[in-house]
């Protein structure tokens, strides 16, 4: 064995190129191949192990925590994620974690200087965490709120709050997945890069989309063809998010 690999197992492994806006990652638990959940003990020191190193870039100070994990699912087991706060709490990283289940931010365990993203491949799942993210108070707010675009084979309406904002000023940041789009779905990226632009909400491409557009220098306008799908059910949305055919209608008069 190398003196490099030796090196690697005492600190926390780099994050793959295209996870650019993480510097490091770790995963204190994983999977086992039929399923069950593994919680490695001695992978609890690496953060601290890894606290001396040198930084050359700002994203060597974000951690991405259990990468293929839902980290606010309720099956993993408390004490297990008391132990990773324990350490996080002695550490200067900025932590992150990824979820698909967002109406779990409310109950979570985590502490609120660790990011949460959440995992996104539909419509559904955009409004789902939109409703979460507009309704969090201000007292009890992570340090970010992300969305992670696992999909963009679609055009995603952005709803407005009451207030007639974009929901999209509730959320720090997108990243935009590398297999998200192919080459034939540069609309939807540019369409969605419109609307961050627009909401002050920053964007991350990882590298190697064969769909990535620049960024627009002018207000760019894009026409919508509307669907059944368009009218949704009042209980579809929360208190400060409207259905977007109010909207619509109200524009009209």
């Amino acid at each position: 064995m190398s003196l490099r690999n030796k090196v690697i197992e005492k600190t926390l492994p780099r994050a793959r190129k295209e996870l650019g806006w993480v510097g490091y990652t770790w995963s204190p638990i994983t999977k086992s191949s039929d399923g069950k959940l593994v919680f490695h003990e001695d992978r609890l020191s690496l953060p601290l192990a890894t606290e001396e190193l040198p930084r050359p870039s700002k994203w060597d100070m974000h951690v991405l925590i259990c990468p293929e994990m839902d980290m606010l699912s309720e099956e993993l087991d408390t004490d297990w994620l008391g132990s990773m706060v324990e350490v996080m709490g002695n550490t200067s990283f900025a932590y992150m974690v990824l979820t698909k289940t967002p109406e779990m931010i409310f109950m979570s365990s985590l502490p609120m200087y660790c990011g949460i993203g959440v995992r996104i491949s539909n419509q559904s799942e955009l409004m789902n965490a939109l409703k979460v993210m507009v309704e969090v108070p201000v007292e009890s707010k992570p340090t970010s709120l992300f969305l992670v675009f696992e999909s963009l084979k679609v055009e995603y309406r952005i709803p407005k709050t009451k207030d007639r904002f974009s929901a999209l000023e509730y959320v720090d940041w997108v990243v935009v997945r590398r297999e998200a789009a192919g080459k034939d779905d540069w609309r939807n990226v540019e369409t969605l890069l419109h609307h961050a632009r627009e909401a002050s909400c920053g964007v991350y491409f990882e590298p190697g989309m064969l769909a990535r557009p620049a960024d627009p220098p002018i207000k760019l306008d894009y026409s919508r063809v509307t669907s059944d799908k368009d009218n949704l059910a009042d209980n579809e949305y929360c208190d400060g998010i409207q259905a977007f055919e109010v909207h619509e209608r109200s524009d009209e008069n």
